[in-house]
C-alpha cells in the first residue's frame, strides 16, 4: 500500500479484510437475496476503489471522492434497505428509486473509470445513449421503439440484469475467491515454492532461469488470474536471474510476461475462467479443461522452446540450485501448494465452482499451518485479504460497468441483431469474422480485465461465430485467448511493461520481443476452429496426429522466433521454418507431410560445413537498448 496515507491504507485494509470475508461467508450461507448481496458487494468494493484511485494525490480526500465513497454506501444500503418493497413495486420505480438508479450508474462509470481507464465507461456510455436516443435512427441503422428514463434505470439499478447482472455475479461467486486462493498461496509461500521446483528441474540446462521463469510463472499464473500481478510476483526474481547468466534485459522482461500471461490459458484453472466458459458453453468443467490443454501446452512449449534457442544461439550458461531440492522439500511445501488445487479438481465433480474453491481455501488453511515457514499469522492473513481485494476491485468495478452495457444490448434487442449485423459486414467470411474479433478482443482486453473483456465479448459477438459453424467451444477459447494476448500487444502491453520496468529494459522494445515469444497464442486459436482436433475433439488417430505434429510445430515456431536452429538462421531458412511451423500446427496430413519436408531441407542446408562458429561467445548481461538484439 505504498504512496497511501496511513488512514488511507488502513481503511482499504478494512475494507479488503471485510470484502473477502463478506464474500465467502454470504457465498457460503447464503444470507442475504440475491440484488442485495451484490449491493453490498458491490459497496465495499466502491470503497476500496474510491480510496485506492483518489481524484488527487493530496493525502486528503478530495471533497468529490467523499461525496463518491457517500453516495456509494447510501446507494447500496438503499437496495438493502427497501429489497422487499423494489420487488414488490418492480417497473413502476418511484421518484427515489430513479434518483438512486442514477447515482449509482454515474458511480459506477466512475469507479470503472479511475479503476481500469476511459474504454468500457465509454462503451457504456454509448449503450446508454443508444437505448435513450436509438428511437431516432433509421430502422436500417438499429434505430428501436424507444425507452423511458424509468425503464432505463429499471433495467439497470433494480433487476438482475444491469449492474447487479451475471457479470457482477460471477466476479463475487468465482473470480474474487480465486483471487482469494491465489494471494493465499502466494503469502504461504506457494511462489518461492514453484520457482525453486523449477529451478531444480531445469535451472543447470543451457538458459536454465530463463526456463524456470517459463515453468514457475506459468503454474503460478493459472491461480493469480492477472498477468501483471503475476508479473510483480515473480519477476522481482526470475528477471534478475535471467540477466545474470546473460539474457537481455528486454530479453528477460519479455520471458516473464509471456510466461506470466500464458498462465490464465492454462488447465486446471485458467485464471477463473474455466468456471466462467462452464455459464456460458453450458458443459461440464472437465470438458473445458480437457479442451484448453492441449493448445495451452503448445504455447508454453513454443515459448520454452523459444528460450532454448536463444540460450544456445548466445550460449548462456545455466544455474544450478544453490541447495539440491530434497524430497522433503516437495512433500513439505508442494503440499501446501498443490493439495489445494487438487481439492478444486476433485470437488467440481461433485460440487459448483464457488463450493470447490471454497473447500480448497479451507484445504489451504489447514495444511499451510503445519509447517512453520507457510504458517498464517494475523498479519499475513489480513495482509493476503487485502492484497486479494485490491488486486480484485479493478475487475469488480468493469463488471458492474459491463453490466450496463449488457442490460442496454438487451433491453434495445441490440443482442438479437448484433451477431447477423456482424455476419453481413463481413459478408459471412469466418475468416474475415475471426480477424474482427480478434482485433475486438485485443482493443479491449488493453483497457479492460481478461475476465471481463471474455465475458462482454463472449455475450455480444461468440454468437455470430457459433452462426458461422464454429463449434461453442471454440468460440468461447477464441474469445478468451486473443483478451488474454492484448496483455502483451504493443502498443498498450500492460504485462511486458510492467516486466520491462522491473528488468530496466526498453517497454516497447520488451513489448515486442513478448508478442515474438507469444506468436503461437496469435497462431493457435485458428488453428484450433479450423481444426478441432486440437481440442481433442475427433477421432484418436486425428487427435494423435494433432497433438505429434502441432508439437513439432510449435517447436520449429520457437526457432524461427529467435533465428537459430542447428546454427544461425539465413533469412530463407527462417521463411521456411516459420512456414513449416504453421503447416504443421494446420490439422491435416498433406500439410503435416510438406512442413516435415521444409523442416528436412533447412535441418540439411545448416548441416553443411559454412558457418565459422555455431555458437557465438555469450552475450553480456548489461547492453545498451541500442546493442540489442531479437
Amino acid at each position: 500500500m505504498e504512496g497511501h496515507a496511513p488512514w488511507r491504507a488502513a481503511g482499504i485494509l478494512l475494507a479488503g479484510v471485510a470484502l473477502c470475508l463478506y464474500t465467502v461467508l454470504e457465498v457460503l450461507y447464503l444470507f442475504l437475496p440475491p440484488l442485495a448481496e451484490l449491493a453490498v458487494f458491490l459497496t465495499l468494493s466502491f470503497i476500496i476503489a474510491f480510496l485506492r484511485f483518489p481524484m488527487s494525490r493530496s493525502p486528503r480526500l478530495a471533497w468529490i471522492d467523499v461525496a463518491a465513497l457517500l453516495a456509494a454506501v447510501v446507494t447500496g444500503t438503499y437496495i438493502v434497505v427497501e429489497h422487499d418493497a423494489l420487488m414488490v413495486r418492480i417497473g413502476i420505480p418511484t421518484p427515489a428509486d430513479v434518483a438512486m438508479g442514477i447515482a449509482a450508474t454515474l458511480l459506477v462509470l466512475e469507479a470503472a473509470r479511475r479503476a481500469v481507464g476511459w474504454i468500457v465507461p465509454a462503451l457504456a456510455t454509448v449503450a446508454l445513449a443508444y437505448a435513450a436516443f436509438g428511437s431516432h435512427l433509421p430502422a436500417a441503422w438499429g434505430g428501436h421503439s424507444g425507452f423511458s428514463l424509468q425503464r432505463i434505470v429499471t433495467d439497470i439499478y433494480l433487476t438482475e440484469q444491469g449492474i447487479f447482472g451475471p457479470a457482477l455475479g460471477i466476479m463475487f461467486r468465482l473470480v474474487v475467491l480465486f483471487v482469494l486462493l491465489g494471494s493465499l498461496l502466494n503469502v504461504t509461500g506457494g511462489t518461492g515454492f514453484l520457482i525453486d521446483l523449477s529451478q531444480a528441474l531445469f535451472g543447470r540446462f543451457a538458459g536454465g532461469p530463463g526456463k524456470v521463469a517459463v515453468v514457475s510463472s506459468g503454474l503460478f499464473g493459472t491461480i493469480s488470474g492477472s498477468a501483471v500481478a503475476n508479473v510483480m510476483v515473480d519477476g522481482w526474481i526470475t528477471i534478475p536471474m535471467m540477466k545474470r547468466v546473460g539474457f537481455r534485459p528486454h530479453v528477460a522482461a519479455a520471458v516473464e510476461a509471456a510466461a506470466s500471461t500464458g498462465g490464465q490459458l492454462m488447465p486446471p484453472v485458467m485464471g477463473s475462467a474455466a468456471f466462467m466458459m462452464i455459464q456460458f458453453v453450458g458443459t461440464s468443467y472437465q470438458s473445458i479443461i480437457m479442451a484448453a490443454v492441449l493448445p495451452a501446452v503448445l504455447y508454453y512449449l513454443a515459448l520454452f522452446a523459444a528460450v532454448h534457442f536463444y540460450s544456445v544461439r548466445y550460449g548462456l550458461r545455466g544455474m544450478p540450485p544453490e541447495r539440491p531440492f530434497s524430497a522433503e522439500d516437495l512433500l513439505k511445501r508442494g503440499t501446501v501448494f498443490f493439495l489445494p488445487l487438487l481439492v478444486v479438481m476433485l470437488a467440481l465433480t461433485r460440487y459448483s465452482p464457488h463450493m470447490a474453491v471454497l473447500y480448497s481455501l479451507a484445504t489451504l488453511l489447514v495444511v499451510s499451518s503445519l509447517p512453520a515457514a507457510s504458517r498464517l499469522s494475523p498479519r499475513k492473513l489480513a495482509g493476503a485479504l487485502r492484497e486479494a481485494a485490491e488486486d480484485a476491485t479493478p475487475t469488480v468495478c468493469a463488471a458492474a460497468c459491463v453490466g450496463i452495457i449488457i442490460a442496454m444490448v438487451m433491453l434495445t434487442g441490440l443482442g438479437l441483431r448484433l451477431p447477423d449485423l456482424i455476419l453481413n459486414l463481413a459478408g459471412n467470411n469466418l475468416l474475415i469474422v475471426l480477424v474482427l474479433v480478434m482485433l475486438t478482443s485485443l482493443l479491449l482486453g488493453m483497457g479492460l480485465p481478461t475476465v471481463v473483456c471474455y465475458l462482454l465479448l463472449a455475450t455480444i459477438m461468440a454468437p455470430a461465430l457459433v452462426k458461422l459453424g464454429v463449434g461453442l467451444m471454440a468460440a468461447h477459447l477464441f474469445i478468451l485467448y486473443f483478451g488474454i494476448l492484448s496483455m502483451i500487444t504493443p502498443p498498450v502491453a500492460l504485462a511486458a511493461y510492467a516486466a520491462g520496468a522491473i528488468g530496466g529494459a526498453n517497454l516497447m522494445h520488451t513489448g515486442f520481443t513478448a508478442w515474438k515469444l507469444a506468436l503461437s497464442g496469435f497462431i493457435i486459436p485458428f488453428m484450433f476452429v479450423y481444426g478441432p482436433a486440437l481440442l481433442l475433439q475427433g477421432t484418436p488417430v486425428e487427435v494423435v496426429t494433432a497433438v505429434a505434429s502441432s508439437s513439432l510445430g510449435v517447436i520449429v515456431l520457437g526457432a524461427a522466433v529467435m533465428g537459430y536452429f542447428v546454427t544461425e538462421l539465413r533469412v530463407w531458412e527462417r521463411a521456411a521454418l516459420l512456414a513449416a511451423s504453421l503447416l504443421l500446427i494446420k490439422v491435416g496430413w498433406i500439410t503435416d507431410l510438406i512442413g516435415l519436408g521444409l523442416i528436412a531441407g533447412v535441418f540439411l542446408a545448416q548441416r553443411q560445413p559454412r558457418r565459422q562458429s555455431a555458437r557465438p561467445a555469450p552475450v553480456p548481461a548489461a547492453v545498451t537498448v541500442e546493442e540489442q538484439g531479437p
